[in-house]
């Protein structure tokens, strides 16, 4: 085995590694948004944990492939490579399109109807989490008659310097705008990675099918 293919075969590990590494932060990031924030942004976060464990099992077969120099193994990994490829394209398209204030205010929007209904905490933990009060202010409670909940204050203090001024709605945009740019951003590392590591691995692929 000549210096470049040695070269090649440690340039296709080491680019699994650096996928197996994003694939795992993407896993973890996606899960902890989809517990702390609203609705409309799970289906994109349980999209991207799918995807970053389907990192994590072609990059396997990545780095065995290489390291055990199995050409089936190699072609197997250069298939699997392109069609996540492609996917992660679809994922980008997708998060880049995605319009954080219209999720925002489905979320929000729904959040409130169940708060003045009763039968639901997902207002009370935007307002402890973002540090928010209402939809768009504390006078939205004040407009329906309702009492203004300890999670709007700092602290739950229920002193008038502690309640929280910005409404939920401008505090959730931001967040899920946020959100989504870190979304892009790692799918678009993930995209250059994959994209190197495909272009080795059918180089290493030919060499292989060369030496046999």
């Amino acid at each position: 085995m000549n210096c470049l293919t040695i070269t090649i075969k440690y340039i296709v590990v080491f680019s699994n590694f650096l996928c197996v590494v994003f694939g795992i932060v993407i896993v973890v990031l996606s899960a902890l948004l989809m517990k702390e924030l609203g609705a409309a942004i799970k289906p994109i976060c349980v999209n991207l944990i799918v995807f970053g464990s389907i990192i994590l099992c072609i990059a396997f077969v990545g780095c065995c492939g290489a390291l055990t120099e199995s050409l089936c193994c190699i072609w197997t990994y250069a298939a699997c490579l392109l069609v996540l490829i492609v996917c992660n394209v679809i994922n980008i398209i997708y998060i880049k399109k995605a319009d954080s204030a219209e999720h925002a205010r489905h979320d929000v929007n729904l959040a409130w109807q169940h708060m003045k209904e009763g039968s639901d905490i997902t207002m009370h933990m935007f307002q402890s989490t973002l540090e928010c009060c209402g939809k768009t202010n504390y006078n939205d409670y004040i407009n329906a008659d309702m009492l203004i909940p300890l999670s709007c204050y700092r602290g739950y203090t229920m002193m008038p310097a502690d309640l929280y001024q910005t409404g939920c709605l401008a505090e959730l945009t931001d967040s899920y705008d946020t959100s989504y740019k870190h979304m892009y951003i790692g799918c678009l590392i993930i995209f250059t990675i994959e994209a190197v590591s495909l272009a080795f691995a059918i180089a290493l692929g030919v060499i292989y099918q060369l030496d046999y």
